[in-house]
């Protein structure tokens, strides 16, 4: 947990759509051989410089089993 996140040299830091801070690096997984993102890592990034209730967890989807759900872009950003 922490550290330096492992991505391209040339990508910006992720910044916060709500008060436009850059966000804090938490942790980062490498997915091992065999795994079907293996060689590839995901870094998790979150803002800790403001807080709204109305954006920390997004609604579940109403009538659709999650195990394998695409979740539609605009259920993300919509407003809670």
């Amino acid at each position: 947990v922490g550290g330096v996140p492992r991505i391209p040299a040339d990508a910006p830091l992720p910044v916060c759509a709500l008060c436009g801070a850059t966000q804090t690096f938490f942790f980062q997984l490498d997915f091992p051989r065999g795994h079907t993102w293996a060689g590839r890592t995901l870094a998790v990034f979150a803002c800790t410089a403001c807080d709204d209730e109305a954006h920390v967890i997004p609604p579940m989807l109403e009538g659709v089993p999650l195990a394998g759900a695409d979740i539609p872009e605009p259920h993300l950003l919509a407003p809670q």
